[in-house]
């Protein structure tokens, strides 16, 4: 006689239990939470995976300005040397330079006007080290040239019109530059810049421009290395220098992404200017 109270082993689970994951489902719930996994990884490594644009580059700069009619002026040219003559010594450089916003164009990914910017190495979680990169294109300011010197360098650039490659590493960037209080980042030559050779003449010039850069309201004496190159009536001017963010009094921002921001960055520019 079997005892009714003995457990039935093919019997029904009791209604008031929640019955587990069957073993036969439990390798399937692993390999959808780790293609979960990989899809956020993917989706950060999208995110914040910091394609950045190249460093500033005088040959890059000077083709925005030698692209557009290059041809039909080379062949104007082979027509008459005595017109080529003459234009070559049309523009006195002597004078005041000031920043021309209207060549090229800006964005992010290639911008082939002026700009000021930063880069950074940083550290992501789940994606690596990668380069942060920002960039303003609202600059405004002047250079003056006396024969073979540049004696004034003056340039602003707006720091709340940075962009980067994504909205909140933007507003991050703001932030950590505070810039409702500092909105702009200024530089200003404080030792002539011996040039060497005739701006006019079109070959291209690199030196050392030593001033004062502002940046979060505090004022560091820095050393920029420049290229510049005159291509017509324009002047085309680059240049970087490095930056440490103590320096400054500036905080790396944080976000849960953001493993490490490296302590020190670069500065750099790209500018045209025309005579005033």
């Amino acid at each position: 006689m079997n005892d009714s109270s003995s457990p039935n082993p093919g019997s029904s689970p009791d209604p008031g239990q929640s019955p587990g994951p069957s073993r036969s489902r439990l390798p399937l719930i692993a390999g959808l939470g780790f293609v979960g996994l990989v899809v956020v990884a993917v989706a950060l490594w999208a995110l914040f995976r910091g394609d950045a644009p190249a460093a500033v580059d005088l040959d890059a700069a000077t083709s925005e300005l030698t692209d557009d009619g290059s041809d039909a002026d080379t062949d104007a040219d082979a027509d008459d040397d005595s017109n080529a003559d003459e234009s070559s010594g049309a523009v006195d450089v002597s004078g005041n330079w000031t920043v021309d916003t209207s060549i090229g164009e800006f964005s992010f990914e290639n911008s082939t006007g002026t700009y000021v910017g930063f880069r950074i190495g940083e550290e992501l979680t789940t994606v690596g080290v990668t380069e942060a990169v920002g960039r303003t294109p609202a600059v405004s300011g002047s250079i003056t040239i006396d024969g073979e010197a540049v004696t004034a360098v003056n340039i602003e650039a707006d720091m709340t019109a940075i962009t980067t490659d994504i909205s909140r590493r933007d507003g991050a960037t703001r932030r950590a530059l505070e810039t409702d209080s500092f909105p702009t980042a200024t530089f200003v030559l404080t030792e002539t810049i011996e040039v060497g050779i005739d701006p006019a003449s079109g070959q291209p010039f690199s030196g050392t421009a030593v001033g004062d850069l502002t940046v979060h309201g505090v004022t560091k004496s820095v050393e920029v290395a420049i290229e510049a190159q005159l291509v017509d009536d324009v002047i085309a001017i680059i240049g970087s220098t490095g930056v440490a963010l103590a320096d400054y009094g500036v905080t790396a921002p944080s976000a849960p992404v953001v493993a490490r921001i490296e302590e020190a960055g670069v500065i750099e520019f790209q500018l045209f200017l025309a005579k005033s």
